[in-house]
C-alpha cells in the first residue's frame, strides 16, 4: 500500500527539484545574455553587432517589433490584453493586472529618473565630479 504523506512528500521534493532547476536555467540565461552586452554581440541571432544603444541587430529589432505588432492587433482583434491573454479593462486595450504593474515599473523609473537628474544638478552646481 502506498502511503498518501509519502507520496506527498515525494512530490513536493520534484517540485522543489523542478523550481531550482527552472530558476538557474535563467541565471544562465542572465549570465549569458549580460555576455553578449558586454562583447558587442547581438542577443539574439548572436551574429552582427547591436544597432545603436540596443542589444540586438537591426534584423532582430525589424522581426521583434513586426512580431509585436502582429501580437498586438491580432490580441486588440480577439479582445485580449496586450501583455497577457485576460480580458481588457472597459475602452482599454489592457487589464487591471497589467495596468498596476506598468504603472508601479512607470512610477519607479520616473522616480529613478528625477533622482539622476537631481544628482548631475548638483554635481554641475557644486563643480565636482
Amino acid at each position: 500500500m502506498i502511503d498518501p504523506y509519502e507520496e506527498k512528500q515525494k512530490e513536493q521534493e520534484r517540485a522543489e527539484r523542478e523550481r531550482i532547476a527552472k530558476q538557474n536555467e535563467k541565471l544562465q540565461a542572465a549570465k549569458k545574455f549580460q555576455s553578449l552586452k558586454e562583447q558587442g554581440i547581438c542577443t539574439n541571432c548572436r551574429k552582427a553587432p547591436p544597432e545603436g544603444n540596443h542589444v540586438e541587430c537591426s534584423e532582430c529589432r525589424k522581426r521583434h517589433q513586426e512580431s509585436y505588432k502582429l501580437r498586438y492587433h491580432q490580441r486588440k482583434a480577439d479582445g485580449l490584453c496586450m501583455f497577457c491573454d485576460n480580458p481588457p479593462v472597459e475602452n482599454r486595450t489592457i487589464c487591471q493586472t497589467c495596468r498596476d504593474k506598468r504603472r508601479r515599473y512607470s512610477t519607479k523609473t520616473t522616480k529613478r529618473r528625477k533622482n539622476n537628474q537631481q544628482a548631475t544638478r548638483n554635481t554641475l552646481s557644486t563643480g565636482t565630479t
